[in-house]
């Protein structure tokens, strides 16, 4: 039997922090789980976390020595560091690197296609226009290494097109499932 697919997914938080997207990233591997393996790389922000634990089907894979500075400088490369090691213990297994927002997390998958470039990145957007107005540069730069992008809204997109983004784009709604919605007239 053929070993599962790899996804290895970077968020700056996860368990016992979540917060919407994180949610949503753990909806879609509840979902994905009996075709993929994954293993979410996060920030360690505290020193009580244990660097390794498995959720379910999920590996939780936690960066870091939950001080200050690892948290915002050296943290890209701490994810990168550790993604980097366990890519050696899967030789021959398809990957994937999804970074969920352009975060610190994110920015550790794309160091690593500098290294990488066979490996698939896939980035999910579901941050406002704020984010980009504030973020233009880190935006520019990890876009440019995304081979494609999940918007979660029409608006999104084009944000990302207006980032200079000028790959694949798909929609798709984060939330309620609209089918599961009932439209009643007043």
């Amino acid at each position: 039997m053929e070993e599962k697919p790899l996804i290895f997914v970077f968020t700056s938080f996860y368990k016992p922090w979540m917060g919407g997207a994180e949610l949503a990233a753990s909806e879609i591997m509840k979902r994905l789980s009996d075709d993929f393996e994954f293993h979410i790389i996060t920030h360690r922000l505290n020193f009580a976390l244990p660097i390794l634990e498995k959720d379910g089907g999920v590996f939780i894979h936690r960066a870091g020595f939950g001080t200050m500075l690892d948290r915002t400088t050296i943290f890209p490369f701490l994810a990168a560091m550790k993604v980097f090691t366990l890519l050696k213990n899967y030789p021959g297994r398809k990957k994937i690197f999804w970074g969920m927002m352009i975060s610190y997390a994110s920015i550790g998958a794309y160091f690593l296609k500098f290294i990488k470039k066979d490996i698939p990145f896939l980035l999910t957007i579901q941050e406002g226009d704020n984010e980009w107005k504030k973020h233009y540069f880190t935006w520019r730069i990890v876009l440019k290494k995304a081979d494609r992008v999940i918007a979660i809204s029409s608006f999104l997109a084009g944000v990302v097109d207006k980032a200079g983004y000028r790959g694949l784009v798909d929609i798709i709604p984060n939330g309620v499932d609209e089918r599961l919605l009932e439209i009643k007239e007043n």
